[in-house]
């Protein structure tokens, strides 16, 4: 699986459950704010490294609870949104 794959979890559900798309938005969403933070949004983007750092799996919408119901990774996902911004300072 690539980086691209593993940071887009909506296309790899084939079969959803509501409450699994539902997860799969929240995880995409915190990916798009991890991936494009903007300047306004710094709040916003500490909390969602946190929630991606977090390994608490005890509430539903957690990081690693939805990594584990979606069938994921989660350390595939960590490492490729890393390599990702380490790519991107290293362009820059």
């Amino acid at each position: 699986m690539t980086n691209t794959d593993v940071l887009h979890p909506l296309t790899r559900l084939t079969s959803r459950t509501p409450a699994q798309c539902l997860m799969a938005a929240v995880l995409q969403d915190a990916i798009d704010v991890y991936r494009h933070p903007g300047a306004k949004r710094r709040h916003l983007l500490r909390e969602t490294e946190a929630w991606l750092r977090s390994d608490d799996r005890s509430w539903l919408l957690s990081f690693g609870h939805i990594c584990e119901t979606l069938g994921l990774d989660p350390n595939s996902i960590r490492t490729a949104l890393e390599q990702e911004r380490l790519g991107h300072m290293l362009a820059a």
